[in-house]
């Protein structure tokens, strides 16, 4: 019990921080004083936000966190025997907010509010892991200034400011977690169905406050002109990346920046092998062998390529790395970004890819370019395949997506360097 209120107390310290309020180390047996500002309209219609505080009794408080510790949670599916509660990413707002019950299989479903209970589980696991930590008090620092509307309940300002609802089971006959999640499931699919909106389990914790964009930003406004053009078509791609929270979608749109230069590139690439082979010293034209030589060197080239003259993927994928991204200026870009991101491509695998040949030995200038294509391809051949019986190789959104929004920052530094490489000076 005595590390229970060890715990108890670290995580009401990070609740605390999370909505904003003072002196947070000295809160440990009080109640909370919550300010917040409520939005109010005045008899003439018009907007009013006033400063006030929301006071949680901290015995209601202890309460929900000791309930909380009776029950069970993976990944961050928070349940027990008789209730269960998923956070969930969708376009959601107060209106969508729905209660349904199933009086024939004795379930109840909601969708909307996150539970106290349910916040202080991602606290207790947050506490755990200083990056997650980090990452919360940084996304909902400027939420902590939403107000509140007076019709408002104080659960919903917490989802609000917390960013998360989520849906919530509840049943009348014990359950065990897998045929919750088949509620679950079945929930959603009704829900899109109905609604036409996407809604999805969030799978790991490290998803709930992923930061969109890419990376920090380099500047806080823009402070000088373009200096550069850009291709029109690439632009598309790469502004459907940056603008996309999925990162399925953001990777095989910046994969099409890369992917549209590979015809030109391969071309170019086989013109420039074919002059260096003619003009080769060792090679004669009376010479039966050579000439016989070149011809199969030709057809090997060529026998993958369609009437259009175009050729190989991975072999295209890896001449246009060749051509526009230099290791060293890769290297730069992903230390920009985040200096553990070398270190982690070169240690790790893309789990869902199948291939054990994917990290990237920085160092190896013969093999450096052959694992970078190897690595990309692979996991865009896991994105747009789904053959079944290579589950191996399937991306599956909810167990992958965290994963993939690993791989990133290594496709769009390098989708980065295409762009401005194949600029004009303005």
């Amino acid at each position: 019990m005595e590390e229970n209120l060890d715990n108890y107390h670290e995580v009401k310290r990070l609740f605390c921080k999370m909505l904003g309020v003072p002196n947070c180390g000295n809160l440990e047996d009080e109640d909370i004083k919550i300010p917040i500002y409520v939005r109010k309209i005045s008899e003439k219609q018009t907007a009013q936000v006033e400063s006030s505080e929301v006071v949680l009794e901290d015995k209601k408080l202890r309460s929900s966190y000791y309930k909380m510790k009776e029950m069970s949670w993976r990944d961050v599916q928070l349940y027990s025997e008789d209730c269960f509660e998923v956070a969930v990413r969708g376009r959601w707002s107060r209106r969508d907010s729905i209660q349904l019950s199933d009086p024939v299989n004795g379930i109840d479903y909601s969708y909307g509010d996150a539970s106290l209970c349910y916040i202080l589980m991602l606290c207790e696991r947050m506490c755990t892991d200083e990056t997650q930590k980090n990452e919360a008090l940084r996304a909902v620092r400027f939420n902590g200034r939403i107000p509140m509307h007076e019709e408002s309940t104080f659960e919903d300002y917490l989802s609000r400011v917390f960013r998360i609802n989520t849906i919530s089971i509840k049943s009348n006959k014990k359950m065990d977690l897998n045929a919750y999640e088949k509620y679950c499931d079945a929930f959603e699919y009704l829900y899109m169905y109905k609604t036409r909106h996407s809604i999805m389990k969030i799978m790991d914790i490290s998803d709930l406050y992923e930061r969109n964009g890419g990376g920090r930003s380099r500047v806080s406004t823009l402070d000088e002109p373009p200096k550069r053009t850009v291709n029109q078509e690439t632009l598309e791609y790469y502004a459907m990346a940056v603008d996309s929270e999925d990162p399925f979608t953001a990777y095989i749109s910046f994969y099409h920046v890369l992917e549209f230069y590979y015809d030109e590139v391969y071309k170019k690439k086989l013109v420039d092998e074919m002059k260096n082979r003619l003009t080769d010293p060792s090679f004669s034209y009376k010479n039966d062998k050579k000439i016989y030589d070149l011809a199969k060197w030709v057809g090997k080239k060529m026998k993958n390529d369609d009437e259009i003259g175009r050729g190989n993927e991975l072999d295209s994928l890896k001449y246009v790395l060749e051509e526009y991204a230099p290791i060293e200026k890769i290297v730069s870009g992903l230390d920009e970004w985040n200096k553990t991101l070398k270190d982690y491509y070169q240690n790790n695998n893309v789990s869902f890819s199948g291939s054990k040949k994917d990290k990237i030995m920085w160092d190896d200038n013969a093999g450096v370019y052959t694992n970078l294509a190897n690595r990309i391809y692979n996991t865009r051949n896991s994105l747009v395949h789904s053959k079944s019986g290579q589950s191996d190789k399937q991306y599956k959104p909810q167990k992958h997506k965290s994963i993939l929004a690993k791989e990133l920052p290594l496709i769009q530094v390098i989708s980065e360097m295409i762009l401005f490489e194949n600029g004009d000076v303005l």
